[in-house]
């Protein structure tokens, strides 16, 4: 236990004071995942990005392979051969934003630790100071 002015420190100081190294902690916590998430989300837009480019190109494949052909044709060609905007633009970008959500529930849960935490704390300080001017 921990001494204040030649004293032990009282137990809601104690609780006081683990709570604030818990809030610190969770707060270092808080911005590293920030930090990765937001690497995730952008690293996710620059695949969003190249999964269409790659449906472009697929689509500027077929139609230099087939110039006697129809663009429905191509299309169509392209399909048989499971090459079409949903397998490579829509399917993966569902995905893409399936997995966004989870890293937002992530960042919502843990603020709302944190906010816990500071109520928890609050708490405290006000008990504290109602049964000090008692």
């Amino acid at each position: 236990m921990m001494t204040t002015n030649g004293g032990w420190l009282s137990s809601s100081q104690q609780k006081v004071l683990e709570s604030l190294t818990a809030l610190t902690i969770a707060q270092s916590f808080n911005q590293l995942i920030e930090d990765e998430i937001n690497q995730i989300k952008k690293m996710y837009n620059e695949k969003k990005k190249k999964f269409e480019k790659n449906w472009e190109d697929a689509q500027k494949a077929g139609n230099a392979v087939g110039k006697d052909i129809t663009v429905n044709e191509v299309l169509e060609a392209l399909d048989e051969g499971h090459v079409n905007e949903s397998s490579m633009v829509g399917e993966p970008k569902k995905m893409i934003s399936a997995k966004e959500k989870q890293l937002s529930t992530i960042g919502s849960s843990i603020s709302n630790y944190i906010t816990r935490v500071r109520s928890s704390i609050n708490e405290i300080v006000d008990k504290d100071q109602a049964l000090a001017s008692q």
